[in-house]
């Protein structure tokens, strides 16, 4: 991503206005654990979390985390008919 945002700052005024999709990785969470333990030695294991469970966890905004997970699930990063190209 950073290569992209930087071409964007130094040319400014042709992004201005526009949507420009960037996405970091699309990992599976497992992948997203794997590396966590192995920067931790720690064993870790991904448990997913339905979203009814998320929404009564006992923190301010728990049902709103829910509802954007719910988001995700459903439209992804950039929408149910996004073409995620990799590209330069």
């Amino acid at each position: 991503i950073g290569e992209a945002v930087l071409n964007i700052f130094k040319n400014f005024k042709d992004y201005n206005g526009k949507f420009i999709p960037l996405a970091g990785d699309h990992l599976h969470p497992q992948e997203y654990t794997q590396a966590i333990q192995k920067v931790t030695g720690k064993v870790t294991k991904f448990e997913p979390v339905s979203l009814d469970v998320w929404s009564k966890f006992p923190f301010p905004g728990a049902a709103e985390v829910a509802q954007m997970c719910g988001w995700f699930i459903n439209f992804q990063y950039f929408g149910p008919n996004a073409d995620l190209k990799v590209g330069k």
